[in-house]
Order: structure tokens, then C-alpha cells, then sequence
């Protein structure tokens, strides 16, 4: 694609489109999504969208050409009540497609958050439209049939991801805290391109654990802080080897989507 004689790659999320004069949502169960219609009809939904309430604007960064429609998803999870914090990011990203609910009304925010569906939140929050590329060794605990395979060759294409040394990926095994920084810091990275920055310096960490750190994780750890996508918890530790929700999991991968824009 090219304007004023210069190109632009829509896959690069180069071009924003900006629509004025569309009115907010009116009931709280409801999210404003920006869709591409593809050439048979079936809506897409655009995850790198902003609506800006005081200006009446939604803005998009599409990665094809094309058709593209605003709907209004009705989101029917009914058990976050006690998740007020998340509620607004776990809608958001079940409206765009990124997670879905254990059944049709339960999220369970509180259920345990596994490496594969975190990962499978980061992949699909890329927006990476392409398709997975079979040549990848699968890792030897990821069999080809498995529901994540293809979201774990996904991610191991794009460098969120890499095998333990033992081969293995883990991937039912429970996400920790400073194993989702370094899979944050990569999708991250990842989603820049040529544009990657080093991760923050580690010895910014003012944290009563951070010695309680992995080597491979503190500078993934000390980014996202910086960005406001983790917090450190209220008695000043990181806790890094504690594991992380699936409502937890969903604000942090909103919030990087937020980072991502």
C-alpha cells in the first residue's frame, strides 16, 4: 500500500484509521469491536483497537485490506463480580476473540492459568494473521493433536517461546509470575520487529525477593514494570515464583496490547 508516494506494510500495523462520531456502548456487558469482513463474509475482530470516549473516536490499526464493520458484543461471562479489577480487560479481550470462558457464562477468574494458555493470549494479541509453519519441531511434550500444537509452533516462530533444555515445553504446567514477564517481554518484542529495545536494566528492581529471580527473567521482569504491565505486590515482593491466575493473566496481556498500540 502506498500514500503520498511512500509504502506502508499493513502487516506491520503501519496505517491508523480513525472513525468519528460513534457513540459508546450503552450497557456494561457490552464491547465496541472494530471486524474485518473477509471476502466470505465472517467478521474478523481487529485486536490493535481504541475507543476514546471524550472524543467520540475509535481508531484501528488493520493489517489487511479491505471491509471493515463496528459491532457490539454482548459479553455473557457472569462470574466476575468479586473481579471488578479485570472485568473491563477479560470483556475487552473475550469481545476480540483472545480468550474465551470455560463454558458459556463462567470465565473463572480464579482458575489456574496454564504456559499454553498464556501463550495462546500473547499469540493471538499479536494480531499475527499468518499461518504456522510446519517445518518447526514441535517440542517432545507437544504432540501434533494437542489443542495448543499449533499456537506452540506459533510462538516458537516468533521467539516468545523457546524449549526447556530437557526438550520439553511444559505446556499444562501452571504459568509463573517471572516466566510471563520474559513471555511479555517477547511478544513485545516480537510485535516490533525491527524496532526491539534491550530489556530494563535489572538492577532497577526494589524488591525485598528480587533475589528470588531467575537470571533469564530479570530483565523481562524489570521491562514490564517499567511499562506498567506487572505490578509488584503490596508487601513489596515480585513473588516470582508464584503462579498466576487466568483473570491475572488476562489483565497483563491487555495491558501489553495497550503497550503494543
Amino acid at each position: 500500500m502506498s500514500l503520498n508516494k511512500k509504502s506502508f506494510s499493513l502487516s506491520d500495523r503501519a496505517i491508523e484509521v480513525v472513525l468519528s462520531d460513534v457513540e459508546p456502548v450503552k450497557t456494561k456487558d457490552t464491547v465496541m469491536v472494530v471486524n474485518a469482513i473477509s471476502t466470505g463474509g465472517e467478521l474478523q475482530p481487529v485486536t490493535h483497537s481504541q475507543y476514546n470516549k471524550s472524543s467520540a473516536t475509535i481508531a484501528f490499526k488493520p493489517i489487511q485490506a479491505g471491509r471493515y464493520v463496528i459491532s457490539y458484543v454482548e459479553v455473557p461471562l457472569s462470574d466476575m463480580q468479586q473481579h471488578a479489577w479485570a472485568t473491563q480487560e477479560v470483556q475487552s479481550l473475550y469481545a476480540k476473540g483472545v480468550l474465551a470462558g470455560m463454558n458459556a457464562t463462567d470465565f473463572d477468574p480464579q482458575g489456574e492459568l496454564t504456559r499454553a494458555q498464556f501463550l495462546q493470549m500473547l499469540v493471538k494479541i499479536s494480531g499475527n494473521v499468518s499461518q504456522p509453519d510446519h517445518s518447526i519441531t514441535l517440542p517432545r511434550d507437544v504432540k501434533p493433536d494437542h489443542w495448543y500444537a499449533e499456537t506452540v509452533r506459533m510462538g516458537l516462530a516468533m521467539n516468545i517461546v523457546e524449549g526447556r533444555v530437557d526438550g520439553a515445553f511444559g505446556a499444562n504446567d501452571r504459568i509463573t509470575r517471572e516466566d510471563m514477564a520474559v513471555m511479555l517481554y517477547r511478544a513485545m518484542q516480537a510485535a516490533k520487529r525491527g524496532n526491539s529495545s534491550a530489556p530494563a536494566v535489572a538492577g532497577q528492581l526494589k524488591f525485598k525477593d528480587q533475589a528470588d529471580i531467575a537470571g533469564y527473567a530479570e530483565g523481562a521482569v524489570a521491562s514490564m514494570l517499567n511499562l506498567g504491565v506487572l505490578k509488584g505486590l503490596p508487601d513489596s515482593t515480585f513473588a516470582p515464583k508464584q503462579t498466576a491466575n487466568r483473570a491475572q493473566g488476562a489483565v497483563a496481556a491487555a495491558r501489553l496490547l495497550e503497550q503494543m498500540y
